[in-house]
């Protein structure tokens, strides 16, 4: 049951802006679930074996590079659409997000040498066929419970927009799609009351409490309890709920 309590909603350059709007456009398909294509059978191996756990800082620099542009200190959408073709997924494949999540990545479609060099450095990949090995323990993560709810915490903030504190309602939706699905049976009943919710946006507290919901109320929500520390939203679904069953 969670610890908060019940409240009421709530001149750049030419290549900065270039940027910025490749950011928005291209890397919104981190949240675009039609051509969603993780699937953790596609791979094989989850353990290396003794010639992939090497590691060299010199490798992993010169392997980063060959995805940047201007800034040889940052991949920024363009060299990350590369990157994503050179592993074999496509942006939108959960994978990514779970990578990012390692690489401790701040900003959607970005990734600083600072972030690759420790992150890779921690999953002992210096180059692309090392990563894509990588791939099946990434998938992995998600069904560690522990692991899992780490990536949803991180997920609001990677998907949330610079310089904003909520994220906006239909990106929560896809990202929340993208996390649940398979996972939460009320997923898309949860989808179908956000079209007709009134909030425009999701705060971190109602973010988390959503996680607590899906792991912790049954799927009629009889054991949920309206007098409880729940966020309104959450009353407001489980009403939701029960209208429908009416």
């Amino acid at each position: 049951m969670p610890a908060s309590k019940k409240r009421k909603n709530q001149s750049n350059s030419e290549n900065a802006t270039k940027r910025n709007r490749l950011t928005r456009s291209n890397f919104r398909g981190f949240l675009d679930i039609a051509s969603f294509t993780s699937s953790p059978s596609t791979f094989t191996s989850k353990t290396p074996n003794a010639a992939e756990s090497s590691f060299t800082t010199a490798s992993c620099k010169k392997w980063f590079q060959e995805f940047t542009a201007e800034d040889i200190h940052l991949i920024e959408p363009d060299g990350m659409q590369r990157f994503c073709t050179s592993l074999g997924v496509q942006p939108d494949n959960i994978v990514m997000l779970v990578l990012a999540y390692r690489l401790h990545a701040k900003q959607m479609g970005f990734f600083s040498l600072d972030e690759w060099l420790d992150g890779m450095q921690k999953l002992k990949c210096d180059n692309m066929t090392k990563l894509h090995k990588k791939i099946p323990y990434l998938m992995s993560l998600l069904d560690e419970p522990r692991c899992f709810k780490e990536i949803y915490r991180y997920a609001f903030d990677f998907a949330v927009e610079k310089d904003q504190r909520t994220l906006e309602k239909n990106s929560a939706k896809l990202m929340i799609r993208l996390l649940f699905q398979n996972r939460w049976k009320l997923v898309g009943k949860f989808e179908e009351f956000l079209d007709v919710c009134t909030n425009r946006c999701i705060n971190r507290d109602q973010w988390n409490n959503i996680y607590e919901f899906s792991k912790n109320i049954s799927d009629d929500c009889s054991n949920y309890d309206m007098d409880g520390a729940w966020p309104v939203l959450l009353d407001e679904f489980v009403e939701f709920i029960k209208a429908g069953q009416s």
